[in-house]
């Protein structure tokens, strides 16, 4: 019997007519039964990034406290604990239908916001809650939009995915913003404990259209219960899958591929200009900006500048430089960009040109960089799409900024390993046009 998803996808009849459909509706191409589904899915990201976008500027303002040597260790520490919950989520997305896990996964992390609300109240800023909570935030995020993504993957299928997976991210970006914006204006009023507790409501809000998405895609179903044919498939997932063996795999493919290879050389040298950056911001924001409060919200400012920034590059930017210039120049425009914002810093490294360097270093990235390295991928076999791309999106990334946080690393280094970084990002992109060209003639 073949496999059959625990949702059903909104139906629609492709040959009905659709005369009275609204402006909005034809613009992005939303059937009529899909509303409620893509609404419910927009809810559920931008209610999930909204608390984060509360939380990022408190991990941050704990960054600054803890100071350059302790943070660095702490990157070590993220590293070693997604390597242990890689393999444990994808355990448990073997073990329980994602109906389930998307109540334990959420409001196992909400509890924990509720302590850590309790506990900022009770001990402040003490620097061990920092140290417990940055590695605690990177864990988080990383679960719960993973999760996020595979449950709308089982919703919608393939072709609802191509036409509706844009406006439902969006719904990311709004929350991103909203949340950034909160924290940047309010941050200081609100304060630490005020903030932990709104993103703890947030989370639970964004619990709350999780399920109602969930019911809306599979009508009358038990919401606990999964199908038979879902269940028949998570034990046969488990028996040939785990995420320890996914990893071994993906490094496996990445050490007989070329290819592979290069991308993994792109990205680690990739990470490490941001992640410089990202410790001369705090060390400036330490030294010139004394009260907490006041980093918090300094934080939050760059945070939205940064989202509100990212939403236009990838809107009105992004595709016209693929379009037109291609993947190899846009793989450049990152390199690039930090050799530029690496001579403002040299000329004159205050505080206000940092914070613009983080800026204006994010939206490369983020705008274009990323979904340029996405790209890449799009001329490998299945195998390599997802397990040797999660091998990089987890242990090499994750291991890079480790690498950046506990090495010397100065400018002197940093402004050569930038150029070759360019390099490897033009080469790459060759690369993937010569195979984009065989797969056609094949």
């Amino acid at each position: 019997m073949e496999n059959e998803s625990p949702y059903k996808a909104p139906n629609y009849s492709p040959n009905k007519s659709t005369p009275s459909q609204s402006p909005i509706a034809w613009l992005i191409d939303i059937r009529e039964s899909e509303w409620r589904s893509v609404g419910y899915s927009f809810l559920w990201f931008m209610f999930l990034m909204m608390a984060y976008n509360l939380l990022r500027p408190i991990r941050e303002t704990f960054a600054t406290a803890l100071g350059k040597t302790a943070t660095g260790r702490l990157f070590l520490y993220t590293f070693l604990v997604l390597l242990i919950a890689v393999p444990v989520f994808a355990w448990l997305k073997n073990s329980y239908a994602k109906r389930r896990l998307v109540l334990i996964i959420f409001h196992f992390f909400a509890s924990h916001l509720a302590i850590f609300a309790l506990l900022s109240w009770q001990f402040e800023t003490a620097n061990w809650l920092g140290l417990v909570f940055f590695v605690w935030l990177s864990v988080f995020i990383m679960f719960v939009v993973s999760l996020l993504w595979s449950s709308l993957a089982d919703i919608f299928n393939s072709a609802q995915a191509k036409r509706l997976f844009g406006p439902i991210a969006s719904g990311a970006t709004v929350g991103s913003l909203v949340g950034s914006g909160v924290a940047s204006q309010l941050g200081k009023s609100l304060g630490v404990t005020i903030l932990f507790v709104m993103a703890f409501v947030l989370l639970e809000i964004s619990i709350v259209f999780a399920m109602l998405l969930q019911r809306e895609a599979t009508k009358n179903d038990e919401l606990n219960t999964p199908d038979l044919a879902f269940k028949q498939k998570q034990k046969e997932d488990s028996k040939v899958s785990n995420g320890f063996s996914d990893l071994l795999s993906g490094l496996t493919n990445i050490g007989g591929s070329g290819y592979l290879q290069m991308i993994c050389v792109y990205v680690v040298l990739s990470q490490l200009f941001g992640t410089f950056v990202y410790f001369q911001l705090n060390e400036t924001v330490a030294a010139q900006i004394p009260d907490e409060l006041d980093r918090l919200s300094h934080f939050g400012t760059i945070n939205f500048a940064a989202q509100f920034g990212t939403l236009l590059m990838q809107t009105v930017i992004v595709s016209r430089v693929v379009k037109f210039l291609g993947v190899s120049t846009a793989l450049v425009i990152g390199p690039f960009v930090s050799l530029t914002c690496m001579a403002g810093i040299l000329t004159s490294p205050t505080l206000l040109l940092i914070s613009i360097v983080d800026v204006v270093n994010r939206l490369a990235g983020y705008g274009v960089t990323v979904p340029a390295k996405e790209m890449l991928f799009s001329v490998v076999n299945d195998e390599s799409k997802y397990k040797s791309k999660s091998f990089i999106d987890t242990v090499v990334v994750r291991g890079s900024d480790a690498l950046a946080g506990n090495l010397p690393f100065k400018a002197v280094h940093i402004i050569p390993l930038t150029i070759v970084c360019g390099l490897f990002g033009w080469m790459l992109g060759q690369k993937r046009a010569k195979l984009e060209s065989q797969s056609e003639v094949d």
